[in-house]
């Protein structure tokens, strides 16, 4: 839906656009769009970023650049709706004519004018909303830099290349700031000054949109891990059909191993550690070929795991067709945390030890994976509690358990 802009010179209005009006929740409610570029004149801002103010959480930095730096590298970026609240005698709208002449219910002339937009609070969206300024600054600095540069490479007389490239620079910055200050994004504005009535609002709003992790993964193709997960769940003999696709952990009732989201974060564990990030630099790459991470996750499944225990050599003999059901109350090596730590493990061992991990599987393989057992390996690396049957998954005991089971292994074999 496109937007109208008018002067501000000339005109008391703030804010003077085509808007559907409607209702939902017992109150009135209207949609429009603004381009990116007036988002700043029009939309309010918060002055104190570290404390929560009206109807906002706390805006988190780091957030806020993740999506910056997601519409500075994608074109085909998708952001939604902002939601804001007004109070009611802030707005005048004026129905357009329908088919008949009558006024319409539904379309028409949304204005509120400078006097009003105070009463404007922003109830979901902050962080877009700097995201959005922040990228267009740093765009608009960059193109400043570029145009200096030019400059500079024709006084220097710079071979006709290095101009070249310089301009072809210039030139794509320009166009990619058009490409943001012209796209737009859809405004939901509710008639609601009760800053209590804005937050649960929010809260609502929260609850009602969190996609599952699983459903994440599958979808994201912009996640190597993602990819990579896929073609191990299809060529690994430990993991083809036990690959849990359509929830974000595993039934004890289930036939599964790990769920598709849970293998994903494993691949991401064994070529990076338990807490390692990704770059962006290194995800394009793996892109472009994932056959690192399927090479080193198949491995790590089909030959590390299977040498390791007889629990994964059981699975991946396809003789065999052990009850997985039956066995999850015995022995914790289906266990997904557990399955992470063991990642980890074979991470740090290849880091830091060497590619031979014939020793770690050895060492391993002599150990009790039985639930609470007090001489048991995850019991006495303090990922278990004694008597107790699930991993806990604080950083703290996890980085302290991945430690001790290095430790042991090590030790065991005397190195």
């Amino acid at each position: 839906m496109a937007s109208i802009t008018v002067p501000a010179a000339i005109e008391r209005w703030a804010l003077r656009m085509p808007a559907h009006r409607f209702r939902q929740g017992g109150r009135t409610a209207y949609c429009f769009s603004l381009d990116l570029a007036q988002l700043d004149g029009l939309l309010p801002q918060r002055v104190d970023e570290d404390v929560i103010r009206d109807a906002n959480r706390r805006l988190l930095a780091s957030h806020a650049k993740k999506i910056e730096e997601y519409l500075l590298d994608r074109d085909d970026w998708v952001l939604g709706s902002i939601l804001l609240g007004v109070a009611p005698e802030a707005v005048e709208f004026t129905p357009y004519p329908d088919d008949t002449g009558k006024p319409s219910a539904t379309f028409g002339e949304l204005r509120i004018a400078f006097n009003k937009l105070n009463t404007m609070r922003l109830l979901d969206g902050q962080h877009r909303r700097r995201a959005i300024q922040d990228a267009l600054s740093a765009l608009k600095d960059r193109l400043s830099e570029e145009a200096r540069a030019v400059e500079g490479a024709k006084r220097t007389a710079q071979p006709p290349g290095v101009t070249d490239t310089l301009a072809k620079q210039l030139a794509a910055t320009r166009a990619k700031i058009r490409q943001l200050e012209s796209a737009s994004l859809v405004v939901i504005l509710y008639e609601e000054a009760e800053i209590s009535a804005l937050r649960q609002m929010f809260a609502d709003a929260a609850k009602q949109k969190p996609i599952d992790a699983v459903t994440k993964a599958q979808f994201d193709e912009r996640d190597a891990f993602n990819q990579a997960a896929r073609d191990v769940a299809d060529v690994s003999s430990l993991f083809s059909g036990r690959i849990e696709m359509n929830r974000s952990t595993v039934a004890r009732t289930s036939e599964s191993i790990l769920a598709f989201n849970q293998l994903a974060t494993i691949l991401k564990t064994l070529m990076f550690g338990y807490y390692g990030r990704v770059s962006r630099v290194r995800n394009i790459e793996l892109l472009a070929d994932n056959s690192p991470a399927v090479d080193l996750g198949v491995e790590w499944a089909d030959d590390f795991l299977v040498a390791a225990r007889v629990e994964y050599e059981r699975l991946a003999d396809e003789s065999e067709a052990p009850d997985l059901t039956l066995l999850r109350s015995t022995t914790l090596a289906y266990n997904a945390t557990v399955l992470r730590v063991l990642a980890a493990v074979f991470y740090h061992w290849r880091t830091e030890v060497g590619d031979d991990w014939k020793p770690l599987a050895a060492f391993l393989r002599k150990q009790s994976f039985k639930p609470g057992q007090a001489d048991g390996l995850f019991v006495k690396a303090g990922l278990v509690a004694a008597g107790g049957s699930t991993p806990v998954a604080r950083r703290q005991e996890v980085v302290r358990a991945i430690q001790s089971i290095l430790r042991s292994a090590r030790k065991d074999a005397g190195l």
